[in-house]
């Protein structure tokens, strides 16, 4: 019995990774104006965030309708016995609705699990990561769907940006709304609970943010994995995944753009860190 694992493009994996977990992607899509980019395919982080500065109005995102996750699993399913799709948060977006509806449409129904990542990015991207791994370890579905799930229930996500705009411009702002009108200058933390965005706190430069940023990362020596993601900070990215590495070395570690529809909310130079928690044995 085989599984192939699906992903919306929100996880932000690149294409090479995607290929070598045998992670198949649906894109959602990315409007400038009135023009349509499929996030990822035709659209690339580096090209999104160059040109998101001189947006006006700013770009907005659209969930995959239910057809494109029908036309992959039909695909699919002629070389795998099941499937299993993870998604963002479905507070966050309709497309794990939309993934849902593709599988009740689906002509087999019980060969198809959707797991909600309850995040979004690097959460995504590692429960997605979770899923393909227990898919090579030959699990079948319902197992490899339980083991996501406690992954995604257990996942801790923080995320630094350098203003609040995006994200309430763009609706997604959820309970975050707490820390506007605050103080000026500063760098907000953010977090997500029970898939929603969530304020943890907030730090008064750059350089405290990325501080913060790495003591959450180390903060589980034992982690199961973790993934430190950026909008247009490379450089940024690369000086924290450095540490990390060198503080918690033997915990697998990643690092990636977060792109285009999940960068529409963050704006740019905003870094992330996701990490999975050890579950019980």
């Amino acid at each position: 019995m085989t599984l192939r694992i699906v992903a919306d493009s929100t996880a932000d994996l690149d294409e090479a990774s995607a290929k070598a977990l045998q992670i198949a992607i649906v894109p959602l899509t990315v409007y400038f104006g009135e023009q349509a980019y499929l996030d990822g395919a035709e659209l690339t982080s580096a090209e999104f965030f160059a040109r998101l500065p001189g947006a006006n109005p700013l770009p907005r995102t659209a969930a995959p309708a239910p057809g494109a996750f029908l036309a992959l699993f039909e695909r699919l399913a002629g070389e795998a016995d099941e499937i299993l799709c993870v998604t963002i948060s479905a507070k966050l977006s309709g497309t794990a609705n939309a993934a849902r509806a593709a599988r009740n449409q689906f002509k087999q129904p019980e060969r198809i699990g959707v797991v909600d990542s309850l995040g979004t990015t690097a959460a995504t991207a590692n429960i997605a990561i979770v899923a393909a791994q227990a898919a090579g370890a030959g699990l079948r579905l319902e197992a490899a769907a339980a083991i996501a799930r406690s992954a995604a229930e257990r996942q801790k996500i923080l995320i630094g940006l350098e203003t609040l705009e995006y994200l309430q411009r763009g609706g997604r702002i959820g309970r975050a709304r707490a820390f506007l009108g605050g103080i000026l200058n500063v760098r907000p933390l953010l977090t997500l609970r029970d898939g929603e965005v969530a304020p943890a706190e907030r730090v008064r430069s750059r350089a405290r943010m990325e501080e913060r940023l790495y003591q959450f990362a180390v903060s589980d020596p034992n982690a199961e994995l973790i993934r430190i993601v950026h909008a247009a900070a490379s450089a940024d990215c690369q000086r924290l995944a450095d540490r990390v590495r060198a503080a918690v070395p033997n915990v697998p570690l990643a690092t990636g753009w977060i792109g285009p529809a999940v960068g529409v909310y963050t704006g740019p130079g905003a870094l992330g860190v996701a990490l999975i928690p050890r579950g019980e044995t």
